[in-house]
C-alpha cells in the first residue's frame, strides 16, 4: 500500500536549497532498520521508499518521496 505526501511548500524548499547540505546516495541505497537518521531529507531527484508502520521494516505499508516531498526526519524534526 503506497502512501505520497503533499509536496513541501516552495518557500520550505527554497530554504532547504539555501540551507542545507546537499548529498548524493548511490542508487539502491538501503538503510538498515534501526540505524540512524537524524536530519530532515528532502528528495530532489529520484524517488525513495521508506516502510512506515513498523519499527523493524515489516510493515506493508510504504511511503514513497519523489523531487519536492520529504523522504526521512520529518516525523523526528516535527514531533
Amino acid at each position: 500500500m503506497p502512501w505520497i505526501h503533499h509536496r513541501l511548500h516552495p518557500v520550505l524548499v527554497r530554504i532547504f536549497l539555501r540551507l542545507g547540505l546537499s548529498k548524493t546516495l548511490k542508487e539502491e541505497r538501503v538503510f538498515s532498520p534501526g540505524e540512524r537518521v537524524d536530519h530532515v531529507v528532502l528528495a530532489t531527484r529520484g524517488v525513495t521508499a521508506r516502510a512506515i508502520g513498523s519499527t523493524k521494516g515489516d510493515s506493508p505499508a510504504i511511503a514513497l518521496s519523489t523531487p519536492g516531498h520529504l523522504a526521512a526526519g520529518n516525523l523526528n524534526f516535527f514531533s
